[in-house]
Formats: C-alpha cells, sequence, structure tokens
C-alpha cells in the first residue's frame, strides 16, 4: 500500500487494495486544492492524501506542511 505524501502514514486506497473505485473513501470526500498545493512536487500524482491529513486540513483553515507535522496559520 502507498503512503501519504503529506504524513507518511497510509493512505487507505481501496483501488490500491483490489478493490471498486467507488468504495475508496476519497469519493466520499472533497479534499481542499490548498491541502494538495501541499504536496511535495516529486510525490505529486504518486499517491493519495490519506483521510486523517483531508480531515486536518479541513478543520485546520490554512496549513503549512513543516516537515513531519502540520502547523495551523493563525
Amino acid at each position: 500500500m502507498k503512503k501519504c505524501p503529506l504524513c507518511g502514514g497510509p493512505n487507505g486506497c481501496a483501488i490500491e487494495a483490489g478493490l471498486a473505485p467507488h468504495s475508496c473513501w476519497c469519493f466520499r470526500e472533497r479534499v481542499p486544492q490548498s491541502l494538495l498545493e501541499q504536496i511535495p512536487p516529486e510525490q505529486r500524482n504518486q499517491s493519495c492524501v490519506c483521510q486523517n491529513c483531508v480531515k486536518q486540513g479541513e478543520t485546520a483553515g490554512a496549513i503549512h506542511w513543516r516537515g513531519s507535522a502540520f502547523q495551523s496559520e493563525k
């Protein structure tokens, strides 16, 4: 299973697990563009962001990736 390009955790991709694409959690979630922009350029379109990072991104508002943790910008 591929890892989330932001936190390094498992991304929970149903497709990679051999399940139907529509069964994946990402079909029910909106991934903010601002979150996708935090993915390092060399890792874009290589692996999915995990559900935990999507939820953190939704609740944190403006976020910035800093090594191994999200930091909210206030």
